[in-house]
């Protein structure tokens, strides 16, 4: 029978143990399943936010292109944190067309925004070519019918229209009447605006794309899908716990019926009959039949790196207060950062270290591509590319220096 009652124990807490460490598991795999979670309703948020500015014409866009560009920073950031995620997992959800769409759209939104800019900055380039003291009479009015067909393709459908590229031929034709330096002057804002007119119809285009709801399904798809895991998760271990208990219930009644069912042996040589004392019986603790840690379940944070900002003491402050500063402008605006983004310093950070990852060796492929001069469009392209990270991040003189490459 002593066998009998510690062989039951030993089950009992063999049991246990085999119950926290399904539990431990299934815990884990719940808040890392609320961290994809919330991962993915952020990107969701960002990428409506950047989509909702689309809704608008190009004159109000035109005015926050700077913006847009950091929104677009920021919904690139956590798509990498997301794929981060995704790839430490097992037994996750597949997100891999959730990441494709994500790529694609900001493909597509980089593109249309930079149409934008690009029309923008050519009616400030045919505005200061047509104030140009050394232009003809007939020059000017060639620039401002070209200007005109720019304000069309802002305000209508003029950009698609066969109409707005015949007088861009009509102006060609016109234009070699001119002298040879104001006709090359031309002829190169001539082709600009060509270039950038259809630039900027494949945006209008690009814009239906942008906008199309099938985009905002899939992350209602996947959250749906999250959360029914996260549910299937909890239902389980209720239910492994259910059965722990009852196999436990059913141990401990059937070391008390052998007990229960015994025969008692009267006893003739004595005049009152001895009983069997019963065996004692070890009732679960508390804690072996309720979960095994009083623990309050904890949300793990997502450790993000920050950037300290160490305060300089007042001698030191003494000390420089007297150096000149010899730029009128930051390395980066930080400031700037904030006010684009409503103060939010968690993005500012997130944006900062992705642009380092992305740009930190922009400086050695130009040396290498302009010393050897073999793919001068490929530095052209990686030099455009980092003035314009530069000019939205607020980090003026990198945007200059860029500008001048």
């Amino acid at each position: 029978m002593l066998q009998f009652k510690e062989g039951i124990k030993q089950a009992i807490w063999f049991l246990f143990a085999v119950w926290c460490a399904f539990a431990v598991g299934i815990w884990l795999q719940a808040q890392q399943t609320i961290r994809t979670i919330s991962t993915v309703d952020e990107l969701s948020s960002k990428v409506d936010e950047v989509r909702h500015i689309f809704n608008f014409e190009l004159p109000y866009r035109a005015q926050h292109v700077d913006q847009v560009s950091l929104k677009l920073q920021l919904v690139y950031a956590v798509r990498l944190q997301l794929q981060s995620e995704y790839s430490d997992r097992w037994g996750g959800p597949d997100l891999t067309q959730l990441l494709y769409s994500t790529d694609r759209f900001l493909e597509g939104a980089r593109t249309f925004i930079g149409s934008d800019s690009e029309l923008v900055a050519l009616a400030d380039q045919l505005h200061n070519s047509r104030e140009s003291a050394s232009n003809s009479e007939q020059l000017r009015t060639m620039y401002y019918r070209l200007g005109a067909l720019v304000l069309e393709a802002m305000f209508s459908d003029a950009a698609t229209s066969s109409d707005t590229y015949q007088e861009l031929d009509s102006l060609f034709t016109e234009s070699q009447k001119l002298e040879q330096k104001e006709q090359g002057a031309f002829q190169r804002r001539l082709a600009q605006t060509s270039s950038v007119l259809a630039a900027h119809a494949q945006g209008s285009h690009l814009a239906n794309q942008l906008l199309n709801p099938e985009f905002s399904n899939q992350f209602a798809s996947v959250i749906s899908s999250l959360e029914q895991k996260l549910m299937f998760y909890i239902s389980f271990l209720v239910l492994v716990s259910g059965s722990l208990l009852a196999v436990v219930s059913w141990a401990l009644f059937y070391k008390e019926t052998p007990v229960l069912d015994a025969p008692i042996q009267p006893c003739e040589k004595t005049d009152t009959p001895m009983k069997p004392n019963p065996p004692e019986v070890i009732l679960p603790t508390e804690k072996q039949v309720t979960e095994p840690s009083g623990e309050e379940r904890m949300p793990v944070d997502v450790v993000k790196p920050t950037t300290p900002l160490e305060e300089e003491s007042d001698d030191a402050s003494s000390s420089v207060a007297s150096v000149s500063v010899e730029t009128d402008e930051p390395y980066i605006d930080i400031e700037k950062m904030l006010d684009s983004l409503s103060g939010d310093e968690e993005s500012v950070r997130m944006l900062l270290e992705v642009f380092i990852q992305d740009h930190s060796e922009d400086g050695t492929k130009l040396r290498t591509l302009i010393a050897e001069g073999k793919d001068e469009e490929h530095a052209q392209r990686i030099a455009h590319s980092l003035k314009g990270v530069s000019g939205s991040i607020g980090a003026m003189p990198l945007h200059y220096i860029s500008g001048d490459i």
